[in-house]
């Protein structure tokens, strides 16, 4: 095994949370648990701006729960940023 190889190399976004990771955390949006959906939220904070293209393609395209519940994300994400530029100033 070549030891200069990353074990986990970036996908073409550049991050672990590629694409991919993100079609898969839109897919769980549709989910009824409270538990998943506590999980996808604290996921889409931690990824930030780079989770909004994915959220706003579920908004456009998704089932009325995806894009209820995409949308809200999307709220509580601009949201955050308009507290801290209200914080900063």
């Amino acid at each position: 095994m070549n030891s200069s190889a990353p074990s986990n190399p970036p996908d073409s976004a550049g991050t672990r949370h590629g694409r991919r990771h993100q079609a898969l955390l839109v897919d769980l949006l549709e989910d009824d648990s409270p538990v998943v959906l506590a999980r996808v939220r604290a996921e889409f904070q931690r990824l930030g701006r780079r989770g909004a293209p994915s959220l706003r393609r579920a908004v456009l395209r998704g089932t009325p729960r995806m894009r209820g519940r995409a949308r809200q994300l999307l709220l509580e994400q601009s949201r955050r940023v308009a507290v801290r530029r209200l914080v900063r100033y």
